[in-house]
């Protein structure tokens, strides 16, 4: 998920939708001595969060979910092209190059702040940014290959839980408490702009945030979703994972070494 200002500085009251248009944004952005993205180096979970979006509109969301999920293999060229493109940003200067040791707090506030066009992040900002002077659009990642992804697929997706034990003394009513808890924790989540409903609302949503509305509306019109790499998968390859993403990020490998070493690493 992206929280975007609509790009002002250069000319744009919009934001960009398909790929050859974000280019020319972000080129546009470079020459008036903006920078385009803002991205915590320091914590890595927060550059997936720019790779993953364009590996997904590269491969397609379908493909990605096999792959986390161990079902598939990394070995797959699309994909180093993919991070060769997240490179390619970097060395044209479409992040700072500051963000490499700063962390998603401080982004985050560069980015609220004007120093940054563009921040994808997760929709639990999304009440912070909408509260905060200026004005803000949010959007998804463009269509890297209409072959095999839509404009409609999404990073991202439910991922807490609540459990009950299966020795619990009384399971059943365990578990309608949970579920309650659940129902309730989405509502008020949704109502203060730090989460998003998993149930259809049925009490008023007059009040809650634009921005907040705005992703809702996006993930209830998805076309399909896949779950932070990390998040999606366990612990030990999650950590493999984004040891790799750094290498990414700090220029260290390049697609085809990012493919080869998840490939002969993790499967």
């Amino acid at each position: 998920m992206a929280i975007i200002t609509p790009c002002r500085w250069a000319g744009w009251d919009h934001v960009p939708t398909t790929y050859e248009d974000l280019i020319a944004c972000c080129d546009a952005l470079v020459a008036a001595g903006i920078t385009p993205f803002g991205c915590a180096g320091s914590e890595t979970w927060c550059v997936t969060e720019y790779l993953e979006p364009i590996i997904e509109k590269t491969i397609g969301y379908e493909a990605l979910n096999a792959i986390f999920a161990g079902k598939a293999t990394w070995n797959d060229e699309a994909i180093a092209g993919a991070v060769d493109v997240f490179q390619e940003m970097i060395v044209k200067g479409y992040f700072d190059p500051d963000g490499l040791t700063l962390g998603n707090d401080q982004v985050k506030a560069n980015f609220i702040a004007g120093k940054y066009a563009f921040y994808q992040n997760g929709s639990w900002n999304c009440g912070e940014v909408n509260d905060a002077e200026g004005s803000f659009q949010v959007a998804l990642f463009p269509v890297m290959n209409a072959e095999k992804a839509t404009y409609g697929q999404v990073i991202g997706g439910p991922s807490d839980s609540l459990a009950v034990s299966a020795t619990s003394k009384n399971p059943e009513l365990a578990a309608q408490a949970a579920f309650e808890l659940g129902r309730a924790i989405c509502h008020y989540g949704y109502l203060a702009g730090s989460g998003l409903p998993a149930w259809t609302p049925d009490y008023d949503t007059s009040d809650v945030k634009p921005l907040v509305a705005a992703v809702a509306q996006i993930v209830a019109e998805s076309e399909g979703m896949v779950l932070f790499g990390d998040t999606a998968m366990s612990a030990d390859p999650a950590n493999i994972y984004l040891n790799y993403v750094s290498q990414v990020y700090g220029c260290e490998i390049d697609g085809a070494g990012f493919v080869e070493g998840l490939t002969n690493t993790l499967q």
